[in-house]
């Protein structure tokens, strides 16, 4: 296939701020969020010539049936380390 399709690109963000707590203790709170603008990724263009939706992207791309991007997640941390 001499054709490309379109690029992929993913935006995590993880944020962190840690608070001491005595000589050696410390609270730290966590911020982690993957795909931040929830971007999809989209699939191959169609290179079949005698297909009507040549050269179209239909679907996104995916893996046995599963879309294989992740959609946006957001996970909050906190650890207490002593």
């Amino acid at each position: 296939n001499s054709v490309r399709g379109p690029g992929a690109w993913n935006l995590d963000l993880g944020l962190f701020r840690g608070f001491p707590l005595g000589a050696t203790r410390r609270l730290e709170f966590r911020l982690d969020a993957i795909n931040v603008t929830n971007t999809p990724k989209f699939a191959q263009p169609n290179g079949d010539l005698a297909n009507p939706n040549f050269m179209r992207i239909t679907d996104v791309a995916n893996s046995n049936g599963v879309p294989h991007y992740p959609t946006r997640e957001l996970r909050i941390g906190l650890r207490f380390a002593f």
